[in-house]
């Protein structure tokens, strides 16, 4: 039978909640654990600009989805199951991590002072991005002083550009126009638009790197040959 399902993000934690209707979708997640029956996944440290987008899978088949969420440290990337069989297991697993790109202007990680303590445990994540958004191949993620795009395919950054408050604004977040191709990133002083130009020229590529044959074949039919 077909279900709904409707995700939440809260904290550390995202929430599945799944039903034959919306009338009857929260009816069994009321009560004692009712948030622990809908948790699906959580990470160790949330994000005070925790965004969760579902959009249309860029590989794989015509009514596949995937899922974003914003956390403190990464971009969860994880694909719908479909159909949903059972409720407990809504996304694909293990869901995968994008991690943060580092900012050009960050200085080097120096430990060869600290402690043996110090030297041992990883770095810092650097600072969560202001807002993100999706284009059909890639994930677009706005910084206090950058904008950066990283691949949907295999989740490295492909493009970084500075942000020049002087002349710009302070940055304030990312909008997609739902209906068209159009990725539009604003600041306090102005309106710009981000137009994503073949950005699946290189898709087959990188398919075909992640050893996943059958998905490069089928978009490197869409690509014009080159003498």
């Amino acid at each position: 039978a077909e279900r709904l399902v409707v995700f939440a993000a809260a904290g550390c934690g995202i929430y599945a909640f799944t039903g034959p209707s919306l009338e009857t979708l929260f009816q069994k997640y009321q009560g004692e654990n009712a948030a622990s029956r809908a948790l699906v996944y959580e990470v160790p440290r949330d994000s005070p600009n925790g965004e969760l987008q579902v959009d249309s899978a860029c590989i794989g088949k015509g009514l596949s989805k995937a899922l974003f969420w914003l956390t403190g440290v990464g971009v969860l990337a994880a694909m719908i199951r479909n159909p949903i069989e059972v409720d407990t297991a809504v996304l694909e697993s293990p869901p995968g991590i994008i991690p943060f790109p580092v900012s050009p202007k960050s200085p080097p990680v120096d430990r060869s002072g600290g402690c043996l303590i110090s030297s041992l445990l990883p770095p810092a994540p650097p600072p969560t991005p202001l807002s993100m958004a999706l284009t059909k191949y890639h994930v677009v993620l706005l910084f206090d002083d950058r904008w950066a795009a990283i691949s949907r395919i295999n989740h490295e950054l492909v493009q970084q550009q500075e942000w020049a408050r002087t002349t710009h604004g302070v940055p304030r977040g990312l909008a997609r126009d739902l209906h068209g191709e159009h990725l539009w990133l604003y600041s306090d002083k102005r309106l710009f638009e981000l137009t994503p130009e073949r950005e699946d020229r290189h898709a087959w590529s990188l398919l075909m790197n992640l050893t996943r044959f059958d998905d490069a074949l089928e978009k490197r039919k869409g690509v014009p040959h080159q003498r």
